[in-house]
């Protein structure tokens, strides 16, 4: 195999951090493979399938790797317009409900027509080229495999987690049924049997070097179109934390490997200076995922500021081992918002969801941050309706706001709310089963509204207090919903009190 086409297919116009990756890995392994990289995500729906045949045609690669990052129906979250109008659906006033109604089915048949979309590159490639090697990869596929494989081609392998191994693979040439005897890949034959890898240990990270950014330009045309928003960096790749809704275990696994801090702020350095790059974000599950990773993060923000580099940087953060120096280089290096992620703000549901940390230490670290000078955002990310969620947790995480509010000023907190979407592989996922929320053997993907409710965690007896908060909050405004959605559930529990 001497050449490679890497297409991502289309999605939300983000910087494609892993593919970006990906072809570096290659590269440095293999220099002599000539690469391109097509993005779909900025190019017009009537242009991309003769784009991307164009592409085959000129580029004649040997390998095709698709990567597919976007498909849920909708992310949970307060800004997302099909949560929106499933919750004015559900529990709106009449007014509301029938607009809802067929806006959601115009949801539900767009939902529908992008993954037809996004499969008919896949499966169109594959059937007029069946002398070229077809991988699947990406967030998508490594979530939802088992409910994609069956719309999917025989001979097409997917790619679950980390691709950069199986890739080289492929490359040298062994066949399908080679490379699942040792990655964690699956692909469906053509009498339609099912196979699956069980899969390797995860990349070694230690010796790795930074992305060549010049190389990537060369073989990207479209890098350019991502220089003036927030580029993704990656500094660590796993998770040792057990949050019962999320899937960085699945997909990164548990143990944090590290990147080389010389090598982030190389990247860091090369974006800046050769490329204008001003605003970063760390990609990696948490940024300071606990104790262990201080070393790293200082020694990031220290080149950072040692570098004179003025950037503007953000990231998923857990603050509870920080110190006052820690917090001063955070802030002196270019800290815009500070996002943490504490899915609630009562201890109990904390620890239900299984997110390690004590609320009082966020709050004293708080304090600390703000001491060391911080003026930007500060985040809290709230998973209202948890499991085991009661009026009386409710109030507490209510509070905590108030007590962040105290500590940075109230028009500077602004809690984000989301509901849990229940995702295949995850704790939360047998939970839901348990309740009866979910039935063994639901299709993630399914098309049905029915089916679409109940992927949002967010039972009864308080679902319908706090959706009707929430779609009261948004009739007030865009500016700080989460702030008015608590106020707003805060204001009608007092009034159950008092009734």
């Amino acid at each position: 195999m001497k050449s490679i086409l890497y297409v991502r297919l289309p999605c939300r116009p983000i910087y494609p951090g892993g593919v970006i990756a990906l072809a570096d890995f290659i590269h440095s392994h293999q220099p002599e493979i000539g690469q391109h990289i097509l993005d779909l995500a900025l190019i017009e729906k009537g242009r991309r399938k003769d784009i991307l045949a164009r592409t085959i045609k000129d580029f004649s690669p040997d390998i095709i790797a698709f990567s597919l990052r976007d498909i849920q129906i909708f992310s949970p979250d307060e800004n997302d317009d099909g949560l929106i109008t499933a919750f004015k659906f559900y529990y709106g006033n009449i007014r509301e409900r029938i607009p809802a109604a067929l806006k959601g089915l115009r949801y539900l048949l767009g939902y529908r027509q992008s993954i037809r979309e996004n499969l008919s590159y896949v499966n169109g490639v594959a059937h007029l080229c069946p002398d070229k090697r077809i991988v699947l990869g990406g967030g998508a596929v490594t979530v939802f495999a088992q409910e994609l494989l069956p719309l999917l081609g025989p001979g097409i392998l997917c790619v679950i987690g980390e691709g950069e191994e199986t890739l080289l693979k492929v490359i040298s040439g062994k066949t399908n049924e080679e490379i699942v005897r040792s990655e964690r890949v699956v692909y469906k034959d053509k009498d339609g049997s099912i196979h699956k890898g069980k899969g390797r240990s995860p990349l070694r990270l230690e010796d790795d070097e930074a992305i060549d950014f010049d190389y990537i330009a060369s073989i990207f045309p479209d890098f350019s179109k991502y220089l003036k928003g927030t580029i993704g960096i990656t500094t660590k790749r796993g998770c040792p934390h057990q949050c019962i809704f999320c899937l960085y275990n699945y997909i990164e696994g548990k143990k944090v490997r590290y990147r080389p801090a010389r090598v982030v702020l190389r990247e860091i350095e090369s974006l800046y200076f050769d490329f204008g790059v001003r605003n970063f974000y760390f990609t990696d599950s948490q940024f300071i995922p606990g104790r262990e990773a201080l070393g790293q993060v200082e020694a990031i923000l220290d080149g950072i500021i040692g570098k004179g580099l003025s950037i503007n940087w953000q990231g998923y953060l857990r603050i509870e081992a920080i110190d006052q120096g820690l917090a001063k280089k955070m802030v002196e290096s270019g800290l815009l918002t500070l996002e943490l992620s504490i899915g609630s703000g009562c201890q109990r549901i904390v620890d239900a969801l299984r997110l390690g940390l004590r609320l009082a230490d966020v709050l004293d670290k708080a304090k600390l941050i703000k001491r060391a000078g911080f003026k930007g955002r500060v985040v809290l990310n709230y998973s209202l309706n948890a499991p085991y969620e009661t009026k009386e947790t409710l109030k507490e995480s209510i509070d905590f706001y108030h007590r962040m509010v105290e500590i940075f000023e109230r028009d500077r907190v602004y809690p984000f709310v989301f509901f849990l979407g229940i995702q295949p592989h995850t704790e939360l996922a047998s939970l839901a089963i348990k309740q009866g929320i979910l039935r063994e053997g639901d299709n993630f993907l399914s098309l049905s509204p029915f089916m679409a409710k109940r992927l949002i965690y967010n039972p009864h007896p308080l679902d319908a207090l706090i959706a009707k908060s929430f779609l009261k909050a948004k009739r007030g405004g865009e500016n700080n919903t989460g702030a008015r959605t608590l106020n707003e559930i805060e204001r009608r529990l007092d009034a159950r009190d008092r009734a």
